[in-house]
């Protein structure tokens, strides 16, 4: 899988994301970030391929940038845009440009900064019909699919709120679809994941507080748990 996002400023979107994916069994994870972040967050998680990509003075990955990664976004089972990123300009010229290359089967997430992009224009998305995730979670969040039935899922904790949480969501989703769930059933277990992994989370603490990246550790058991 490939997660694109992340700047300067803000590479940490980009490390729970990945981390997240790999804690829910993804295999091989490639990162692609800033390229004066890159070297750090290749250090900091080394089960990755980090690739650093053209940024401008603000530390922001150029739109332009897709061209770099584009043998590794064909080749990914799951492609993850957005997370950690701040301009979203850039960020849409940048997800129009991954689309070019996007593979046949590949599901693609969109999260954060790309998700602006998408107002204007969401009709860009069409060819990729069924095989693209949008991400929102709240205190009650609903899923769905064309033509399939609305759920929703009430799991979770305050303390989800964090910064850095819906990083780690987007990563557990993408690294689901990575492993073959479809993008229904990736989202639905994702979230559901997410949940639980809070509650769990700050069910061992005062319930306040709660870093995102306690909530890596707490994936694996809690989807060991409903696959049991």
């Amino acid at each position: 899988m490939l997660v694109v996002g992340g700047s300067r400023e803000t590479p940490g979107g980009v490390l729970l994301a990945g981390i997240a994916a790999l804690r829910v069994g993804a295999g091989r994870l490639q990162l692609a970030t800033a390229d004066s972040v890159a070297r750090e967050l290749a250090i900091a998680v080394p089960e990755a391929r980090v690739i650093g990509l053209l940024e401008n003075n603000s530390g922001t990955v150029f739109g332009s940038a897709a061209n770099a990664v584009s043998a590794e976004t064909e080749g990914a089972d799951a492609v993850l845009v957005g997370t950690g990123a701040l301009d979203a300009d850039e960020t849409g010229e940048l997800l129009c440009g991954l689309l070019q290359y996007v593979g046949d089967t590949t599901t693609i997430i969109i999260d954060a900064a790309g998700l602006g992009f998408l107002a204007q224009e969401s009709a860009m998305l069409l060819r990729f019909s069924g095989r693209t995730v949008v991400t929102l979670r709240s205190v009650e969040t609903w899923t769905s699919a064309p033509g399939e039935s609305r759920f929703r899922d009430r799991s979770g904790h305050a303390a989800l709120g964090t910064a850095g949480s819906g990083d780690v969501l987007a990563g557990a989703l993408t690294g689901l679809a990575a492993r073959g769930a479809d993008p229904l059933r990736a989202t639905l277990w994702a979230v559901h994941c997410h949940g639980l992994a809070g509650e769990a989370a700050a069910g061992r603490g005062p319930g306040i507080g709660l870093l995102a990246r306690e909530l890596l550790a707490e994936l694996p058991y809690v989807l060991r748990s409903l696959e049991a």
